[in-house]
């Protein structure tokens, strides 16, 4: 027997419900937690960005403004700037890696899921590919993508990628388009620290 919502034991406060006729009291189920993230694995030079959010705003292709917030090894947002609407593109899950030299992996993007459904069964996820900003001590996102349904990708210059291509640890597909190229708008915002 499946558990409808009133089956479901809840630790949210009970809210009133009053009218003139009757008086109905309800327990509102508790909305579901969200993921953790997975443990922090992949260069060590990246720690910096543990924890520190960062924030673009461009169009899509339809013209519309969205804003994406990328929290370092913990989530990626994205909100529809006319409506407000906001929605979670993912979760810190893993590294996407390419084999390197004597054995060693090659760093070739981040991946973020279980982001919130698209209808069904899908759930958006998000790919961060990191650039080296050699001259700049604030990370920023300059671009953002979605090359299929509910599927973005963010490309993210930072100093600490540099000592990662030094080292001949990151991988050779960047899979973004090169910013101010088509599919790869431009645009930024500035960066927050998570709490």
């Amino acid at each position: 027997m499946t558990a409808g919502l009133d089956d479901v034991e809840s630790s949210a406060p009970l809210e009133d419900y009053d009218d003139a006729d009757d008086r109905l009291l309800r327990r509102m189920p508790s909305p579901l937690p969200s993921p953790s993230p997975s443990p922090i694995t992949g260069p060590m030079v990246l720690k910096t960005i543990v924890g520190e959010c960062f924030q673009f705003t461009g169009k899509d292709g339809n013209g519309d403004e969205n804003r994406y917030e990328f929290c370092g090894f913990k989530s990626v947002r994205q909100t529809v700037v006319k409506n407000g609407n906001s929605y979670s593109c993912g979760y810190w899950s893993k590294w996407n890696t390419e084999p390197g030299e004597g054995g060693k992996e090659k760093w070739v993007s981040q991946f973020y899921d279980d982001g919130e459904s698209c209808g069904g069964s899908v759930r958006r996820t998000t790919t961060i590919f990191y650039q080296c900003k050699p001259d700049s001590d604030v990370p920023e996102i300059l671009s953002a993508r979605e090359p299929s349904m509910c599927q973005y990708e963010l490309q993210i210059a930072i100093k600490e990628w540099c000592e990662v291509e030094k080292q001949g640890l990151a991988g050779t597909n960047t899979g973004m388009a090169a910013p101010g190229k088509e599919g790869a708008p431009k645009g930024k915002e500035g960066v927050s620290k998570q709490m």
